[in-house]
């Protein structure tokens, strides 16, 4: 809602779609203003998708997927794609995008915290216990110890060592920190660049030390 009025108030030359999947039509936030807004400007188009609709819902039903993304926007190229809501939905919509052969540099994705679950994300090591205790030393320091499954950021700052910070989402990379030794866990959402991944930098917001680790802060 932010977005649409900052391009009604600066008169952006954009245009503007919003697919707004939910349960019902009940969950759906500001839902009369969006029909308003739609109306008065034509850059914007709204379309609700309900995957629990009642039975006089006469509109798009279903869930976002590929098919019902292209159906709604037609042709992906050149197209941004700003993804708002709870991790599960990113789960289930990004790979859509991807379907649609969408490159990852025109997705954006909500900041939202740390992922809560670490150890159910695709290259977790198979049986590690997010309860395992590991021990990070911060060269010229001191050092401490945290679980595995607790974002590496949070236990810095928990054990009196800061970094700055902002988003604590992975996106920002303002909290990149230098491993100097061990193996840290980046999930996806961490947007690390490749000159990161080269010299040992990571986001410590969404990085878990999977071990012993030696960090440059």
């Amino acid at each position: 809602m932010s977005m649409i009025r900052d391009i009604i108030n600066k008169k952006r030359p954009l245009n503007f779609h919003l697919i707004y999947g939910s349960r019902s039509t009940d969950d759906i936030i500001f839902r009369q203003q969006l029909k308003t807004l739609a109306k008065q400007h034509d850059f914007l188009t709204v379309d609700e998708v309900i995957s629990e609709p009642d039975a006089d819902y006469t509109g798009h039903t279903g869930y976002l997927s590929a098919e019902m993304i292209q159906r709604l926007t037609g042709d992906v190229d050149g197209k941004m794609f700003y993804l708002c809501g709870p991790n599960a939905m990113y789960d289930f919509c990004k790979p859509e995008l991807e379907k649609l052969g969408v490159p990852g540099r025109r997705v954006r994705i909500e900041a939202n915290g740390p992922p809560p679950a670490p150890q159910k994300l695709t290259g977790w090591p198979q049986g590690l216990e997010t309860s395992k205790e590991v021990t990070v030393t911060v060269r010229g320091r001191g050092q401490f110890k945290m679980p595995v499954g607790e974002p590496l950021l949070n236990a810095m700052e928990r054990n009196g060592y800061q970094a700055e910070n902002a988003c604590r989402s992975g996106e920002c990379s303002l909290c990149r920190v230098k491993v100097l030794s061990g193996d840290v866990f980046n999930p996806p959402q961490s947007h690390l660049r490749s000159s990161d991944r080269t010299f040992g930098w990571t986001h410590a917001c969404v990085a878990f030390a999977l071990s012993d680790i030696e960090i440059l802060i």
